[in-house]
C-alpha cells in the first residue's frame, strides 16, 4: 500500500520514561497521545509531536514567568523586612524613652528585659603630653615610657587634675532580649 500524499505519515518513536505525571495525564488524553504498558508516550503523528513541543514552551515559559515572580517576591519581601526593621527601630525610641525616664538600670517584663548601660570613652592627647603630666604629677608611668592610663584615669578621679588634650564623653546604650513566649 502507497502512502497518501495529503497526508502525512505516522512515525512511533518509543523511549522509556517513569510514570507521567498526574497533571499531563489529562493533557495526553486530551490530544489522544497513548501510553504503553510501561508508561511511555507513544507519539505517532506530526500534530501530537507538535503538541508536545508547544506543552514543553508553556511549560518553560510558566517557569520563566515564576523565576520572575520569585525575584519580584524576593524584592518584595526585603521591602517588607525593611520596612518592620523601621517600625521596630521607632518602638525601640519609646523603650528607651520609658526605662531612661524610670531611671532604673534593668526593667523585667513578661515578654523582654531591658537594660541601660553607660559607657565611657575616652580619647588621650599624645604619649608625649602624657608623659609630662604623669611626671608633674607624680603618677607612675611604663617601662617603654608611656603614659599609665589606667594610673592617669584614677588620679583624674581622685583629684579632678586633668592633662591637656583630655576629653571624656559619656555614652548610654540601651539593649532588650525577648522572652520565649511559647514556653
Amino acid at each position: 500500500m502507497e502512502p497518501n500524499p495529503k497526508t502525512k505519515p505516522s512515525i512511533r518513536f518509543k523511549i522509556t520514561s517513569p510514570e507521567p505525571p498526574k497533571e499531563l495525564q489529562a493533557f495526553l488524553t486530551e490530544h489522544s497521545i497513548l501510553v504503553e504498558e510501561d508508561e511511555t508516550p507513544i507519539v505517532e503523528q506530526h500534530i501530537q509531536a507538535d503538541r508536545l513541543l508547544w506543552k514543553i514552551h508553556e511549560m518553560q515559559s510558566e517557569i520563566e514567568s515564576i523565576e520572575v515572580a520569585m525575584q519580584g517576591s524576593a524584592e518584595f519581601y526585603q521591602r517588607k523586612i525593611e520596612k518592620i526593621q523601621e517600625n521596630i527601630k521607632y518602638l525601640e525610641i519609646g523603650l528607651n524613652g520609658f526605662i531612661t525616664a524610670s531611671g532604673q538600670k534593668t526593667v523585667q517584663l513578661p515578654n523582654g528585659t531591658m537594660r541601660l548601660r553607660k559607657t565611657r570613652k575616652t580619647q588621650y592627647p599624645e604619649d608625649t603630653v602624657l608623659i609630662a603630666f604623669c611626671n608633674q604629677y607624680g603618677i607612675s608611668t611604663r617601662v617603654k615610657e608611656s603614659p599609665d592610663k589606667k594610673a592617669i584615669q584614677a588620679y583624674i578621679q581622685e583629684t579632678g587634675e586633668i592633662p591637656e588634650g583630655y576629653e571624656e564623653e559619656e555614652n548610654v546604650n540601651f539593649t532588650y532580649s525577648l522572652n520565649d513566649i511559647n514556653k
